[in-house]
């Protein structure tokens, strides 16, 4: 699964550079490979924790607004936090956090501030 994502992080860079990538059928290509992926290594229920993480992540980040990335990035941090706790990834769990962390840094930073600074200065 890993190498999958590599692979779609990379290749969804290449979107608005390279025409064969800005069709959406990348998009699916890949949430379908990532399902492939946690058929074939199916261990039980917590399998489906990485494939659904995977899936909300490669949707996120095939969209186009910064704002949509970021709360779909957050939206799908409790699943792989809830992955790593369940097997004991101490790594994980910290890389969970700081993503966490960033990503709540990002959201105050470029959505809730500017935001508050819009309506303040609608009302004066």
């Amino acid at each position: 699964m890993n190498i999958v994502g590599m692979t779609r992080s990379f290749l969804f860079t290449q979107k608005g550079k390279k025409k064969w990538m800005d069709n959406n059928i990348m998009m699916y290509v890949f949430i379908g490979l990532f399902w492939i992926a946690g058929i074939l290594s199916w261990v039980g229920w917590v399998s489906i924790l990485p494939v659904l993480a995977m899936t909300i992540e490669t949707i996120g980040l095939w969209m186009k607004n910064p704002t949509k990335i970021r709360f779909n990035m957050l939206g799908l941090r409790p699943l792989w936090l809830s992955y790593n706790i369940i097997y004991r990834s101490y790594a994980g769990m910290t890389a969970d956090l700081f993503v966490l962390i960033s990503l709540l840094a990002g959201i105050i930073r470029f959505d809730i501030i500017p935001a508050i600074r819009r309506k303040r200065n609608s009302n004066t």
